[in-house]
């Protein structure tokens, strides 16, 4: 049940992660059609800063987690491991951001099948990391979200690895690692998250909604 709880907690933050993250689909699509690569990438860049800076609030939130259970009225030890379990989530924030970002770039342009290899192996990796953490080492729930951010890291990196291997291919439809104007990217950031709001609020609604269910099974 702690494990569900912070599954629950966890996703309240990362359906709205991936609503505002649908922003990016509409203007790498529009930016790909028009044949403005240098655009596609600068969109690529903005989504990922932005939507990485968001993983400061969301590591504050998950790290409130056992305070926050208890404050409604959760079970004291149900509460304690819920929030023992979302510490071990949160190294693997900024990896799931990024990967979320980067898969969007390559599916714009109809490139679909790195990031489902990558998705495969990753999960590979994660059944055997909880298997290692959990029993093998003995860290039982504590091991799982271990593994989680593990296989989160790895799912990131192997993306990264295809990435910079297809560079040439790719072109300059991939983000720089240089910032840029600030003016343009203060100006492509109000209109990712004028966008992005209220597709991240859509996907609140129906994670909040479905998650009521876990914190009413928890009392």
């Amino acid at each position: 049940l702690a494990a569900a709880l912070g599954n629950a907690l966890w996703a309240t933050v990362a359906l709205p992660l991936q609503g505002c993250a649908g922003a990016l689909d509409t203007f790498l699509s529009q930016a790909y059609g028009a044949k403005q690569f240098a655009a596609y990438g600068q969109w690529v860049q903005v989504a990922t800063l932005c939507m990485t800076a968001l993983s400061i609030p969301v590591a504050c939130f998950l790290g409130l987690a056992e305070p926050m259970l208890r404050s409604i009225g959760q079970d004291p030890l149900i509460a304690r491991s819920a929030g023992h379990f979302c510490l071990g989530l949160i190294p693997g924030v900024p990896p799931f951001i990024a990967f979320l970002c980067l898969s969007k770039c390559l599916q714009a342009q109809h490139i679909l099948a790195p990031a489902i290899y990558v998705a495969l192996v990753a999960n590979a990796f994660n059944v055997l990391a909880n298997w290692l953490l959990i029993y093998k080492l003995g860290l039982g729930l504590a091991g799982a979200p271990i593994a989680t951010s593990l296989s989160r890291w790895a799912q990131l990196l192997l993306l990264l690895g295809y990435l910079l291997r297809s560079r040439k291919r790719l072109g300059s439809t991939l983000p720089g690692l240089s910032v840029g104007d600030w003016g343009q990217l203060c100006s492509f950031a109000r209109r990712f998250f004028r966008l992005g709001a209220p597709g991240a609020l859509m996907l609140a609604l129906e994670a909040w909604s479905f998650d009521l269910s876990t914190v009413m099974a928890g009392y």
